[in-house]
């Protein structure tokens, strides 16, 4: 039993498997969705600097409430935000902002918009004598620090490597990732990662209702009955 806080019903979390593993490394927790590990970090850590960095890191549009729960994904986020999220921990932990449209150009090529406002003062009139390129400033908010990121990045690897996305080292490139699912097998997903690609799955219902028993995060393919 977990206390949820003030006013909240007590909360029984449990494995996927309904089995409890005893003492294992947080790495082999991650890659293998141990739900329990991640409780107890969340509990020994403080969920609200879980929710602080969730926030940090974009997760969600409004502020949270900090409740246990909220360690397995409680809270309501978007593919686009979660996306987004794994994709700053695979630039080194800098921000970066998803963007729909980056650049528009008239028919003559002359830019009318573009989302990228960097100033490179070396890009323009430049004679090419075999020297390098000129490098873009990178003004980037740090918002975690680059160990950190790298950390997290190693884990996420081996889910892919050993865990719970082991299918999706069939694609023969550097991955990494993390698998989804909801209670009842409402919602499947998967957000991964190479490192120039982050791309977000999401499976489910308009009307959120059972996908069908065992289609998890991990399963492909995902029902053809689902909207994606």
């Amino acid at each position: 039993m977990a206390d949820q806080g003030p006013g909240l019903d007590e909360w029984r979390p449990s494995n996927y498997t309904n089995r409890f593993y005893g003492p294992t490394p947080m790495r082999v927790g991650i890659e293998k969705s141990r739900n329990l590990m991640t409780v107890r970090l969340a509990q020994t850590v403080g969920i609200e600097k879980i929710a602080d960095t969730a926030e940090r890191f974009g997760v969600f549009e409004n502020e949270v409430t900090p409740t246990l729960s909220l360690a397995l994904g409680a809270g309501e986020t978007t593919a686009l935000r979660l996306t987004a999220a794994y994709a700053k921990l695979v630039n080194g932990g800098k921000q970066i902002t998803p963007t729909l449209i980056d650049r528009v150009q008239g028919r003559r090529g002359e830019t009318l918009f573009r989302t990228d406002d960097r100033a490179c003062e070396n890009c323009r009139n430049v004679e090419w004598n075999g020297q390098a390129p000129p490098r873009l400033p990178d003004d980037r908010e740090q918002i975690v620090s680059p160990g950190s990121a790298y950390q997290v990045v190693s884990m996420l690897e081996g889910v892919v490597e050993r865990g719970t996305a082991t299918t999706v080292s069939q694609v023969g490139k550097p991955l990494a990732g993390k698998t989804g699912t909801t209670n009842d097998y409402k919602d499947a997903w998967f957000v991964g990662f190479s490192p120039d690609l982050a791309v977000g799955i999401y499976v489910g219902f308009d009307q959120p209702r059972n996908l069908g028993g065992g289609e998890a995060g991990d399963v492909w393919p995902p029902p053809s009955s689902a909207i994606s």
